[in-house]
């Protein structure tokens, strides 16, 4: 679960939006101002949800890319949220960690709570799929843009990746009245990749449920990318009740404060 919080950072009077983690799973039902993920766990998963943001941001150019050489016309005004992290510090020995961080005291380096920094958008979201459902809700050429795009992730990862729980929020993009994703969510076969991740099930999700549409025939998508998992690609599945990704104390993703 995430929890979010609007601010000014000071440039401009530009807003943006801070988020991070309260809950790991929908399992745990104690209020969201009461966090059972700790400052450590929040970082790892917040750097997980960055190499997200970057990873989606590769794969939508290389689709661009593809249909362009194909000469297939596709909906172009979309991209993904720039992000960075922050991390709270103790500036002065007697300040305090932020009462929407959830912490008593700073550690030992004077690091508090690290927050996922995004630009305050619009607030209406347009949802095109849900963590395990990847069928689509509209025949408009944004939809058929996004789960072709979707597909094009599936195949030109040979079948390791998935893209989950795709929504955006309407948003001017190069000039154009376009779309800006966000919270993007991830299958993996070893179940790794962050909150959300349900392994070789959320795989095996998409193939079952993602039906090709003339995008994806134009693409060629049915021949270059069929629909179907990999004789390699084998991992674990999620604990039962669990909804995966990063959890424990695994902060060793990177080292540093990072942007997508």
């Amino acid at each position: 679960m995430w929890g979010k919080r609007e601010v000014n950072d000071g440039k401009e009077d530009r807003r943006v939006v801070v988020k991070r983690v309260y809950r790991a799973s929908d399992d745990d039902d104690r209020l969201s101002t009461s966090s059972n993920v700790t400052a450590v766990q929040n970082r790892a998963l917040l750097e997980a949800d960055c190499v997200r943001i970057s990873l989606g941001r590769k794969l939508l150019a290389d689709f661009f890319s593809y249909a362009k050489e194909m000469d297939v016309a596709i909906f172009t005004a979309i991209e993904f949220t720039p992000a960075y992290l922050a991390t709270e510090k103790s500036i002065q020995v007697t300040r305090a960690p932020s009462v929407a961080s959830d912490l008593e005291s700073f550690d030992s380096s004077g690091d508090g709570i690290t927050w996922l920094v995004e630009d305050k958008r619009a607030a209406a979201v347009i949802q095109f799929t849900s963590t395990l459902n990847h069928k689509a809700r509209g025949t408009d050429l944004q939809t058929l843009t996004i789960h072709s795009f979707a597909h094009y992730v599936f195949g030109a990862t040979n079948g390791t990746l998935v893209m989950a729980d795709i929504q955006g929020t309407p948003a001017t993009v190069r000039g154009n009245d376009g779309l800006i994703l966000f919270d993007i969510m991830t299958h993996t076969p070893d179940g790794g990749s962050g909150l959300g991740d349900f392994g070789m099930d959320g795989i095996e999700s998409f193939v079952n449920s993602h039906q090709c549409n003339q995008l994806c025939k134009r693409l060629e998508f049915d021949e270059v990318f069929p629909l179907e998992l990999a004789a390699d690609v084998l991992g674990p599945d999620v604990t039962d009740g669990s909804e995966g990704g990063i959890t424990g104390d695994d902060n060793s993703a990177f080292s540093g404060d990072d942007q997508a």
